[in-house]
C-alpha cells in the first residue's frame, strides 16, 4: 500500500489513528498544526496535543521522508531513509543523554515517518544567535563533552554499529561532494583528495553526526540540543569538529573584537574533548591526529560558506579575507592544533 503524504488537512485523522500505538504518553487530540520552516529533505510539521486526563498541552513533531524533497533536485531519494534517522535518534539519546536530541515516540515504517518530542521549547537556533554575536563562549566545554561522548562511543563500538552499505555510500559521497565543492573552486583537487585519503587511512568508520551545523542546534538556557540526524554516517570524527568550529573562526575573521570570546570557546571545546576522549581510553596520538585533520575540514567548511553550495552573505572584502585564511588552513597551516600544544 502506498504511503500517505501527510499535510495540514489529513494529520488530525492520521494522528487519531496512530496515537494508541504511542506507549510513552497518553496523547489525546492534536490541533494547531503548522508546517515547520526550513529544511529541504524532510517534510516536518509541529502539532499541539492534549495529554492525559489533565488535558496538559504539549508540542510534538512529525517528520516524513519521500522520494522527493521540498526543493526539487535531480536525485531520486530513498523514502525509507527515515528508518536510519529514527535509529540514530534513539542511539544518540542513549549516548548523549535524555533531552539532547528529540525523543522518538513512534516510528511508522509503512508511512516513512516519525513522531518525536519537541526540543526547541523557548530556545533559539544557534545560527541566529551567532548572527546576533551571541557566541556562547561559556558553552565550549559542554559542546566538547557531547562530541567526545559521541566520537569515543563510535571508536569503541565501530564494529557493532551497522549501516546499510548503500545508505552509507550515498551519504558519504553526498557529504564529500556537497561540502568540498566550494574548496575545489580555489584549491587543486589533489589537495582535497589527499585530505579525504588521510581520513580513509585513519578513522573512516567512526559514528559521527555528519551535519554539525548551527542550523541544526538549539540553545536554551545553556542547554544544547541537536536535531536533524539524517546525515549520521561512519566517517572521520575530524569532520564533525571542523564543521562545527569553523563557525567560530568565521566570527573571528568577521570582527577582531570577537577573537577572545571565540578562542575561549574553541579552547574550552578542545580541552574538554581531549580530556573526555583520554578518560575513555582513546590514545593520545589518535586524539591529536583527529584535531590535525579537523583543521583541514575547518578550512573546507569555511570555503563552503564563501564559494560552496551553502554560502553565507559576506561583503566582498570579508569574503576575500575568509577565503585567504581558509586556503592557508586547507593547505596545511595549523589553527586548531595551536590550541592543544
Amino acid at each position: 500500500m502506498r504511503p500517505i503524504d501527510i499535510n495540514n488537512i489529513n494529520i488530525p485523522d492520521y494522528f487519531s489513528a496512530v496515537k494508541k500505538r504511542i506507549k510513552d504518553k497518553n496523547f489525546n487530540d492534536c490541533f494547531s498544526i503548522r508546517e515547520a520552516k526550513g529544511g529541504d529533505s524532510g517534510f516536518v510539521y509541529s502539532l499541539s496535543c492534549s495529554v492525559g486526563k489533565n488535558i496538559k498541552k504539549e508540542k510534538i513533531f512529525i517528520k516524513q521522508t519521500r522520494e522527493y524533497t521540498k526543493t526539487p533536485i535531480d536525485i531520486k531519494l530513498d523514502p525509507k531513509r527515515i528508518y536510519w534517522e529514527q535509529k540514530f535518534l534513539k542511539l544518540f539519546e542513549e549516548i548523549l543523554g535524555v533531552g539532547v536530541v528529540p525523543h522518538v515516540y513512534l516510528y511508522d515504517k509503512a508511512n516513512n515517518l516519525i513522531i518525536m518530542s519537541d526540543i526547541v521549547g523557548s530556545g533559539s537556533l544557534l545560527i541566529y544567535d551567532l548572527e546576533k554575536n551571541y557566541l556562547h563562549e561559556k558553552l565550549g566545554k559542554k559542546f566538547g563533552n557531547l562530541f567526545a561522548k559521541l566520537h569515543s562511543y563510535g571508536i569503541k563500538n565501530n564494529t557493532k554499529i551497522k549501516i546499510k552499505s548503500t545508505h552509507q555510500k550515498f551519504l558519504k559521497e553526498a557529504l564529500i561532494y556537497y561540502n568540498t565543492a566550494g574548496a575545489l573552486k580555489v584549491i587543486s583537487k589533489n589537495v582535497i583528495d589527499n585530505i579525504i585519503k588521510d581520513s580513509k587511512d585513519n578513522l573512516p568508520d567512526v559514528l559521527i553526526w555528519g551535519d554539525a551545523k548551527p542550523k541544526n542546534i538549539i540553545i536554551e538556557k545553556n542547554n544544547i540540543r541537536f536535531f536533524d540526524l539524517e546525515s549520521v554516517i561512519k566517517w572521520d570524527p575530524a569532520y564533525d569538529i571542523g564543521c562545527l568550529l569553523s563557525h567560530w573562526v568565521l566570527k573571528i575573521i568577521e570582527n577582531k573584537k570577537n577573537v577572545g570570546r571565540c578562542e575561549s570557546f574553541i579552547k574550552e571545546f578542545l580541552d574538554e574533548y581531549m580530556a573526555y576522549m583520554k578518560k575513555e581510553k582513546v590514545k593520545g596520538k589518535i586524539i591529536r591526529d583527529i584535531i590535525k585533520r579537523a583543521d583541514r575540514y575547518l578550512g573546507i567548511m569555511m570555503l563552503h560558506r564563501t564559494d560552496g553550495m551553502d554560502q553565507y552573505i559576506f561583503s566582498d572584502n570579508l569574503k576575500n579575507d575568509i577565503r585567504k585564511k581558509a586556503v592557508e588552513i586547507v593547505k596545511g597551516k595549523n589553527f586548531l592544533v595551536n590550541f592543544i600544544r
